[in-house]
């Protein structure tokens, strides 16, 4: 175990009263029982250290390191280098995040991380620190400004954004098939309508009871505006259309 005095890794403050620490687990094949996966130890570790009185502690994932660090993360790039169309990319990247799903090692990522940000969403969990959170897009930033360095906040929230549309897709799927309904095509326009729904969702605990606006009607009117004006100490006139 590593031990680092005096600075804080989530906000990069040098002070008196923070401290971290780095804890180098043993290989993952020499790891079978339950309580002795990632999950669990983190799950105990963060129990323990919420007992603490007069300190807030937690445990969380450090960052990957490029080109070093393998189990904080993993980015892939797709490309097309054989010059087809959009469609063509498409499928294959489907192919690619199915086969990807199949991994234990990247759905138990993929389902926590999808968990953590649905609940954040719906107002689930909530930060202690916070006296007031109704969930939604602005919990979601809440969480990552303060568990995630500020270089990575970018980043780690168009993840996240991204896992919750892909998320709340999948629900609407559902609610088509079990209303009898024809299932949503993953297109461009599936994707704006799950941007704009998104969006709402996230407004609505702004209102006091649950509502809907909907536009029935609009009509155009053109209406000319007449100005007219004098600079103070002139006897010219201006006159604007």
């Amino acid at each position: 175990m590593t031990t680092v005095v005096g600075y804080s890794m989530l906000s990069q403050v040098q002070n008196t009263y923070s401290a971290f620490f780095f804890i180098t687990f043993e290989e993952w094949s020499k790891r079978k029982k339950p309580e002795e996966q990632y999950g669990a130890i983190k799950a105990e570790l963060t129990r323990r250290l919420a007992s603490i009185s007069g300190a807030v502690g937690f445990a969380f994932p450090p960052p990957a390191i490029p080109g070093v660090g393998v189990s904080g993360g993993a980015t892939f790039i797709l490309q097309d280098r054989a010059g087809k169309d959009i469609e063509f990319l498409h499928e294959n990247t489907t192919k690619f995040i199915e086969a990807a799903r199949k991994r234990p090692e990247l759905a138990d990522q993929i389902s926590a991380s999808a968990a953590r940000a649905l609940d954040l969403f719906a107002g689930v969990e909530r930060l202690t620190d916070i006296p007031v959170q109704s969930g939604g897009l602005q919990a979601i930033s809440d969480f990552l400004e303060r568990n995630v360095p500020a270089a990575e906040q970018a980043r780690a929230g168009e993840v996240l954004v991204r896992i919750l549309n892909g998320v709340l897709f999948e629900l609407g799927q559902l609610a088509q098939e079990k209303a009898g309904l024809k299932a949503w095509v993953a297109d461009e326009t599936s994707q704006a309508f799950m941007t704009q729904a998104v969006l709402a969702l996230s407004d609505l605990p702004v209102y006091p009871a649950p509502m809907a606006f909907a536009l029935t009607d609009f009509t155009q009117v053109q209406a000319s505006v007449f100005q007219v004006a004098r600079a103070p100490g002139k006897n010219i006139v201006y006159l604007r259309i």
